[in-house]
């Protein structure tokens, strides 16, 4: 099995699982974490990185 092809199905289920968990109805929610599926995918950002970005944005969000 090709790794990338796993990582994207990894990143496909994470997505799917964020979406019902986090009720992200909200679009630009959605739209955020989209962009940062692909830099992860794209191998701009390490899974590290992504979870870090991903813990500051909701922190943020969830404050305003």
């Amino acid at each position: 099995m090709n790794l990338q092809t796993r990582e994207e199905r990894k990143a496909s289920v994470e997505l799917a699982s964020a979406r019902n968990s986090l009720g992200l109805s909200n679009r630009s929610h959605s739209e955020f974490y989209l962009h940062l599926l692909q830099r992860y995918i794209d191998g701009e950002v390490t899974l590290e990185e992504k979870g870090e970005m991903l813990k500051a944005y909701y922190m943020k969000s969830s404050k305003s």
